[in-house]
């Protein structure tokens, strides 16, 4: 669940009114939380060392080990690293995350789906 649902919020989104950009930036940290999930079978935040209020709150580097140990591209890691900023405002959008280098790779460049197996 993305941390402004939870209501925690990086200090400078405090008193940021909710619109339909941020409504859709949830969707798309649900959609990286997907994938990490997926790639790595397990959450994003599990690690007690690191709980998701301390990344959101301050302003920490989102955690690639579990990625990079299940050998994830670094396009993979870049793009759910993407998908999970701290903030909705630093969420890649959706139109920009259709144009990531990792998710054309996965859908070949004429938009239908490539034989690639890269994770």
């Amino acid at each position: 669940m993305a941390p402004e649902l939870r209501g925690i919020v990086c200090p400078g989104d405090v008193g940021v009114k909710a619109d339909l950009a941020s409504t859709i930036a949830v969707d798309i940290w649900a959609i990286g939380e997907i994938l990490h999930r997926m790639l790595t079978t397990t959450p994003s935040f599990m690690d007690p060392r690191l709980p998701i209020s301390e990344y959101v709150a301050r302003g920490l580097e989102f955690p690639t080990s579990p990625l990079d140990a299940v050998q994830v591209s670094p396009e993979g890691v870049d793009c759910i690293r993407l998908m999970m900023a701290a903030s909705p405002r630093a969420r890649i959008t959706t139109t920009a995350a259709l144009e990531h280098a990792w998710l054309k790779d996965v859908r070949g460049e004429d938009g239908s789906e490539s034989s690639s197996t890269q994770r």
